[in-house]
């Protein structure tokens, strides 16, 4: 049954190898026959870079007016809260204290001598001079404003002592 088979499935793979290479049979339409009418196709239509218009609304439509006079008002923010001030008392000096200087450096001239435990208003950023930090302070009691190596400055959450040179 097996040799069956394997006949069969090759007299079918003969003949489909045979038939392939003959041209394809075409029907000849009879006599007075009218020809079959291919599908219409729609022509492609071009593309459009613009966006679809908007319709407007019809007279049936009611439209709510806006007010934009309402959404460009800037929103009140609250005001920033003043920075209270920073203080610095002198220290690590063995007692001899520090110079307010004009400058930020050890060039800078001295203005006035600080003893050590004295405290200082802290003014503004940091100045690195010769590989040294460096803050403005003012002695308030005095109104001197100088620079003084940071490394003297220790952070104080109290102001300068009422009375205190």
């Amino acid at each position: 049954m097996a040799l069956l088979l394997g006949g069969t499935a090759a007299a079918v793979v003969g003949l489909a190898l045979l038939d392939a290479g003959r041209p394809a049979a075409t029907a000849t339409p009879e006599a007075g026959a009218a020809p079959t009418p291919l599908p219409s196709v729609p022509a492609p239509t071009p593309f459009s870079t613009r966006p679809p218009a908007l319709s407007s609304p019809s007279s049936t439509e009611t439209v709510p007016p806006t007010s934009t006079a309402a959404a460009n008002q800037p929103v009140d923010a609250p005001a920033p809260e003043p920075t209270p001030p920073r203080y610095a008392r002198v220290f690590n000096t063995n007692g001899l204290g520090v110079n307010l200087r004009k400058e930020p450096g050890p060039q800078g001239q001295p203005l006035l001598a600080v003893a050590e435990a004295t405290v200082l208003r802290v003014l503004g950023p940091e100045e690195t001079v010769q590989a040294r930090v460096w803050r403005l302070c003012e002695h308030e009691a005095r109104g001197v404003q100088g620079w003084v190596p940071a490394e003297y400055l220790q952070p104080s959450d109290q102001g300068p002592t009422p009375g205190r040179p």
